[in-house]
Order: C-alpha cells, then sequence, then structure tokens
C-alpha cells in the first residue's frame, strides 16, 4: 500500500469536514442572498432587520446540519442528536399545548400590566372585572402609551350589556367596535342609542367575529326576535379578511391556526423586537394629527388580496336577513368606515410613513355595501360622513394608538343612529 493512502477513518473525516463547510457556506450564500433592507412593519419585522421565517428556518437547518458534520467528525455525533431530539420534542410538546387550547402563549406574551385578556373575546355570563389594558396598535407598533382603566360587566347571555335583559327591541349585532371595551359601558354606542331614543337597545357582539360569526352568535344566544330590530355593524377594517378566516374554516372543517396560539410566533415576535433596528413607529402605518401620532393598522391590508370577498360576505347577510325575518325580526345593516378613510384629509403624513398615498389605502367596501343595500332593498346606515364631520371639527372619533372608536367615536356613531328613522318606534316591554 502507499504510503500516501489515508486510512478509511481519516478519510470518513476530512468528508465530514467539508460537508461541514458545505453546509456552513450555504448557509452564509443563503442570508447574503434573502437579505432585505425595505422598510419593516409590524408584520414584517424581520431578524436584525434583514430576515424574515422563510429564509432563517432553512437558514437554521443549515446551521445544525453543518455543526452535526462537525461533531460527527470528531466522533460527538451521538450527543449533539441527542440534545437536538430532545429540544425538538419539548418544542412540539410545547406548542401542541397552545393548539389543543391548554395554554394562551398570546396571553403570556401580553405585556405586564394587561388585565383584559379573554374578556369581550368569549362569552363569560355574569362578569364584574375592573383592571388596566392598553390601545392595541400602539403596543404593535412599539409605541409607548398610558394603561387604560376598564370595568367589564356582561349579562346572562355572557354580552357586555349593563342591564340584564332577556331581550330587547333594538339589538346591536358586531364586534369588538360594538363591544368597547376601552370604554365605560355608559359612553359605548349601545348606551349612547338607548338613552337618545328611549327604547332599550342590547349588544351581542365578541371581539374577533367575523359577520358570519356575528349571525351565528345570535342563533345560538337564542333570544326572543319576534318584533326585534337586528342592527349588524359591518366593518370595513377586518370584516373581509375575517370573512375569508370563517369561509376557510368551514370549508376544511378546521379553523385557522390563530397566530396567538402558536409559541413560535410569540418567540419570534420577541426576537424581531429587540433585533430590528430599522423598524421605527414613524416608518410605519402612521400619520399625524398637530403633535399628535395616529396608527393606521387596516387600510390596503383591508382589502388587497381579497376581490370577491364582498360577494360572499353580502350572500351570508342575506341569508341571514331572511331567517331573521322568518324567526318575526327585522335586519339592518350599519357600514362601519376604517380608520383611515375618515382621518385620511384631517392627517399628515410624513415623508417616511409606510403610507405615501392615503387613497391608495381606501378600497370600495363602502360603495359595494351602499349599492348592495340599494339592490337587496336592506337599510343600510352609513356612518362615514358623521364620523368625517366630527374629525373636521378638530374631535377625533379614534383613540390615536387603537383600531378603536374612543367616547368621540362612540357618542357621534350613537347620536348619528339615533336620527335613524327606521330605529325609532314604540317601546315594547323589557
Amino acid at each position: 500500500m502507499a504510503e500516501s493512502a489515508r486510512p478509511d477513518g481519516a478519510k470518513s473525516k476530512v468528508f465530514l469536514l467539508v460537508a461541514s463547510l458545505i453546509c456552513f457556506v450555504a448557509m452564509v450564500a443563503l442570508l447574503v442572498a434573502t437579505a432585505d433592507t425595505t422598510p419593516t412593519t409590524p408584520t414584517t419585522r424581520r431578524l436584525f432587520g434583514f430576515w424574515r421565517v422563510r429564509s432563517v428556518l432553512p437558514a437554521l437547518v443549515l446551521l445544525l446540519a453543518s455543526i452535526g458534520f462537525f461533531l460527527a467528525a470528531r466522533s460527538r455525533i451521538l450527543a449533539y442528536l441527542s440534545t437536538v431530539l430532545a429540544m425538538t420534542a419539548t418544542f412540539a410538546i410545547l406548542e401542541g399545548a397552545g393548539l389543543v387550547g391548554l395554554v394562551s402563549w398570546g396571553e403570556l406574551f401580553k405585556p405586564r400590566g394587561d388585565q383584559l385578556g379573554r374578556l369581550g373575546a368569549v362569552r363569560a355570563p355574569n362578569e364584574d372585572t375592573k383592571g388596566v389594558t392598553y390601545q392595541d396598535t400602539a403596543y404593535a407598533f412599539g409605541i409607548a402609551s398610558d394603561p387604560i382603566p376598564f370595568h367589564f360587566r356582561s349579562d346572562r347571555h355572557g354580552f357586555r350589556n349593563e342591564e340584564d335583559r332577556a331581550t330587547a327591541d333594538i339589538i346591536l349585532l358586531g364586534d369588538s367596535m360594538v363591544v368597547g371595551a376601552l370604554l365605560p359601558f355608559e359612553k359605548t354606542v349601545t348606551a349612547v342609542l338607548e338613552r337618545k331614543i328611549g327604547r332599550p337597545v342590547m349588544q351581542v357582539a365578541l371581539i374577533g367575529l367575523s359577520p358570519q360569526e356575528e349571525h351565528d352568535l345570535l342563533w345560538q344566544a337564542d333570544l326572543d326576535l319576534r318584533g326585534r330590530h337586528v342592527v349588524q355593524f359591518i366593518f370595513e377594517g377586518n370584516d373581509l379578511l375575517d370573512s375569508k378566516r370563517y369561509r376557510l374554516g368551514k370549508a376544511t372543517g378546521e379553523a385557522e391556526a390563530d397566530s396567538q396560539t402558536l409559541l413560535f410566533n410569540q418567540i419570534w415576535n420577541v426576537l424581531t423586537k429587540l433585533t430590528d433596528r430599522s423598524y421605527q413607529p414613524q416608518n410605519l402605518r402612521t400619520c399625524f394629527i398637530g403633535e399628535q401620532i395616529y396608527t393606521l393598522l387596516w387600510g390596503r391590508p383591508s382589502f388587497e388580496g381579497l376581490d370577491g370577498e364582498f360577494k360572499q360576505v353580502a350572500v351570508a347577510l342575506e341569508s341571514f336577513a331572511d331567517r331573521l325575518k322568518k324567526a318575526g325580526g327585522q335586519y339592518s345593516a350599519v357600514f362601519v368606515p376604517d380608520k383611515v378613510r375618515v382621518l385620511a384629509d384631517v392627517c399628515t403624513f410624513p415623508s417616511t410613513s409606510a403610507i405615501k398615498d392615503p387613497k391608495t389605502e381606501i378600497g370600495t367596501f363602502r360603495e359595494d355595501m351602499l349599492a348592495w343595500g340599494e339592490r337587496s332593498g336592506i337599510a343600510v346606515f352609513d356612518l362615514t360622513e358623521p364620523l368625517k364631520l366630527v374629525a373636521r371639527n378638530g374631535r377625533i372619533p379614534w383613540f390615536w394608538g387603537d383600531t378603536h372608536w374612543n367616547d368621540v367615536g362612540h357618542l357621534e356613531a350613537g347620536g348619528a343612529l339615533a336620527d335613524w328613522p327606521i330605529l325609532r318606534g314604540p317601546a315594547s316591554s323589557r
């Protein structure tokens, strides 16, 4: 045998070391090729400001393979594999616990001091809880804001109503815009409308619902609907997105995984917040009114890629109206405009804002809704102009750092609806 010939063991070590180097170089090449320096947003925040999940995960696999080949060359592969498998199994168990509802990772990762939790998102009969919470997009955008005290009370049905009634003349059906969790109940649209028209009004609403889920919610509540008027609030901000989520869940027999239940998403959010220095609030979906910054979560994300979804919503609304009529009730709808639609004319958009032209952030939901009302014969009340008018007069109807109305918004919405002739009439027994 020639003296230059290497033993098989030495050849194997060289092969493993070369494989380790190749995986490492491939990882570096992948990270260089996928680095992205465009401005980040709350939903596109990147690790160290450069890499998204789709780049980081393959790079991580290559890194683990590189380490594995290196340790194999050093005869330490078994301990390494045992460690990796143990960590993977542990993470899978923790992730599974979130998916089946044993733990809410989203709640655990929420900022300290927030005590609202799932109140208003699930039916909780006879609840009476006080605490503090925060403005949603201010927190998501990383902008400091003072905590907001809340007092959440629910009725026998599990909805946020101060007076416990079996039913009411007017039932406001909706989601978080109706719930008004950041405000005392007496300042919500439900209470304002009741005071102004002198008829019993109650809300049937939970946070985060699609229009179709709101329909399901009303039927599940099993209220006496004979002679009652159900008024459904349709929100431009996320109702198309929620409708698509609902339909996909129905089609597959499964609900889409809630990102709040995934431990991986929470860890990723923390890592990107700590490392993405390119993320600056003034570079995001924000504007200014005077010196005050305003966050604008929806806009284009509320309709982009959702062509045709309004038709699905319209079909659901008409079907619900027919069923309600057979149950002896009356149906009407309220169009709730998005924050950017209302504030665009009074906002100043800095050159660094992610919103360059507010006109491109306004879709056709309003026009579609009003045209549908004309075709279907279902009464639709449009809150756009009342809210824009009060904003032009210097009273802004939204919290600066939240996707929901403040007390001005609820007051103006309730007042405008009180002038709607179809909601006036003789009070029935409570």
